[in-house]
């Protein structure tokens, strides 16, 4: 529902905040940077990003998701998977 409540108007306004890490292949730094620094920084974007879209080439590494995965490693970034239960 996208932080609507059942008391909420069926098309009340609410804020949705989303992170584009890709558009195609675009790289550009204006209006906002493609692809986001974060897909190669961070474990909790590089994981989860492999997950679902493993084969996608990244234009600025020259490698698949899945091979910047194979050769990540942070130590300081652990990461483990929550069970999740939709209602």
């Amino acid at each position: 529902e996208n932080g609507r409540t059942q008391q909420d108007k069926k098309f009340s306004p609410r804020t949705l905040d989303l992170d584009l890490l890709f558009y195609d292949d675009v790289v550009c730094d204006s209006p906002a940077q493609l692809p986001r620094d974060e897909v190669v920084k961070n474990a909790f974007v590089l994981l989860p990003l492999q997950e679902i879209a493993a084969d996608f080439y990244h234009p600025t590494e020259q490698k698949t998701i899945q091979e910047i995965y194979r050769g990540y490693h942070n130590p300081q970034q652990k990461l483990w998977k929550v069970e999740f239960e939709s209602q």
